[in-house]
């Protein structure tokens, strides 16, 4: 059985980068996982780093380009300093932004 087709009950996201999940199947087993996570954020190309893992969106919008952080100090650190200055857009929530990405939800069939 996927993650996709288990009911996630839990979920944490690690300092160090990582997401940690309590999932339960259809007969009501449960079992806890562990996977890599890299935050991430919607910006325009005026904010992008020399060294990031970015993605040019399709379209022309204000936010253009996604960009990936591999942990989240780095993250937190570029979204302080760059929220002051130009527009950004993020889901603060970093325990949302790996349910967004992976098409999930908490407590998703019971």
């Amino acid at each position: 059985m996927t993650i996709e087709e288990e009911t996630i009950c839990g979920i944490w996201i690690a300092p160090e980068g990582r997401v940690f999940l309590s999932l339960k199947d259809t007969d009501n087993a449960r079992r806890e996982v562990s996977l890599p996570f890299m935050p991430y954020a919607w910006i325009p190309e005026a904010a992008v780093p020399q060294d990031a893992d970015l993605e040019k969106l399709l379209g022309e919008g204000p936010l253009n380009r996604l960009i990936r952080f591999t942990n989240i100090p780095s993250y937190q650190q570029f979204i302080d300093f760059h929220r002051k200055i130009r527009d950004i857009e993020n889901i603060a929530s970093l325990e949302n932004q790996y349910l967004l990405e992976h098409n999930q939800r908490m407590f998703q069939g019971m």
